[in-house]
């Protein structure tokens, strides 16, 4: 188990890896992307979660390398173990047997000693606990086994392609303003979820910080409305599934905190591969169900070189690198501080926008940027700010 400073400064380091990745990933599928759209919500959230599969090659390797390491340990502690003496030992075992078939006087013991005490100093010599093979043996029956973890994938993994379907699939009936803002409720969601799970304690000032992380999202998606935005085929339902999506990010998040306090209680990268292996096989009947119905056409004559790279690069980048890391920062922090903490994508994509783009920015830009810095500031130093309120408190009465 990692120390608690150390797994705040590690949850906080992933969070800050996962923006960094999330905004250059942006930027790399903008470059590639220039006009083109991709409306094919399901083949591509298909996509991003089956890449997760991978996971489970990457586990097959690393778990045949530490059993060709253990057995190659076994191997030198076997052989270690050889080298005591045999004959000695049955010497010692032949001398006790004297002493009990025999008279127990003083002398007798004495001589019997005096002849065997070269014997009697190694096998005293001999440990009786063996401290390098009992590792080895031990299970760590704390951990999640194989079937445990698969089933826990498999009640994650739905709720997990709901939340990205519908997040997905609200960009192309709603503005992109109001699918920003209604995904980012998923912090109250979250905490709502974790407080009710007990996985999260509720105080004002975290709950202040989700708000004011929450506004200020509202003050950057408003800032960008009108001009280059969309109103959506039907924004309404589009609304509702962004809503939903928010919802079910609040749900997995807190589930995933429950059944896993922390890091070591389950292997991150074969829980990502069943995840991805049971939406590869599972999901797939969907595509004519979908294509028939006409709910999503999966004709990709239209997909050239260039769709196929941001495919490549989101599903690479944004989803199999940055969602194990999304959920060892989970694992590390809490589900609030990192839900809180994704809202950075949006003061970096400024910084970004600004300085890479050339692009123009007003007073609700920085404003809203630096209410979503403020919200993560307080959900994150919500106990010294609680103590600076008790000391003040203390000090004025």
């Amino acid at each position: 188990m990692i120390e608690s400073n150390l797994r705040t400064f590690l949850g906080l380091f992933f969070i800050f890896l996962i923006v960094i990745i999330w905004v250059s990933s942006s930027f790399i599928v903008q470059l590639v992307e220039k006009d083109k759209s991709i409306n094919k919500p399901f083949f591509i959230t298909y996509f991003n979660n089956s890449i997760f599969t991978l996971y489970l090659v990457i586990y097959y390797i690393k778990n045949k390398f530490k059993k060709d390491k253990k057995n190659y340990s076994k191997l030198k502690n076997d052989e270690s173990l050889s080298n005591y003496s045999l004959e000695s030992i049955d010497n010692y075992n032949s001398a006790l047997n004297y002493r009990v078939n025999n008279d127990s006087s003083s002398e007798s013991y004495i001589a019997i000693d005096s002849a065997n005490s070269s014997t009697t100093d190694l096998i005293e010599n001999i440990p009786t606990e063996l401290p390098i093979v009992a590792p080895h043996l031990q299970e760590e029956s704390e951990n999640l086994s194989v079937s445990e973890t698969f089933r826990l994938s498999a009640i994650f993994s739905f709720i997990w392609f709901l939340s990205n379907y519908f997040q997905n699939a609200s960009l192309s009936l709603t503005n992109v303003s109001s699918s920003t803002i209604l995904s980012s409720t998923s912090g109250l969601f979250t905490l709502l979820f974790g407080v009710l799970a007990r996985t999260e304690s509720f105080n004002y000032i975290k709950f202040a910080g989700v708000l004011i992380s929450l506004f200020g999202v509202i003050f950057v998606s408003k800032a960008d409305h009108g001009a280059t935005d969309d109103i959506g085929n039907s924004p309404i339902l589009g609304d509702i599934l962004s809503l939903c999506g928010s919802i079910l990010y609040g749900l997995y998040t807190v589930l995933l905190k429950k059944k896993i306090p922390n890091e070591d209680k389950v292997d991150t990268m074969l829980f990502f591969g069943f995840v991805g292996l049971i939406n590869t096989f599972f999901l797939l009947p969907l595509f004519p169900f979908f294509h028939f119905t006409g709910i999503e056409s999966f004709d990709f004559s239209d997909f050239d070189s260039n769709i196929w790279k941001i495919l490549l690069v989101n599903a690479f980048i944004g989803s199999f690198i940055s969602d194990c890391l999304w959920l060892y920062a989970v694992l590390l922090t809490s589900a609030v501080i990192v839900t809180v903490g994704i809202s950075l994508t949006i003061p970096f994509a400024l910084i970004g926008d600004i300085f890479f783009k050339g692009a123009d920015a007003n007073i609700s830009h920085f404003i809203g940027a630096a209410l979503v810095i403020l919200g993560f500031l307080c959900v994150n130093l919500e106990k010294q700010i609680q103590k600076l309120f008790f000391l003040s408190h203390s000090n004025s009465s």
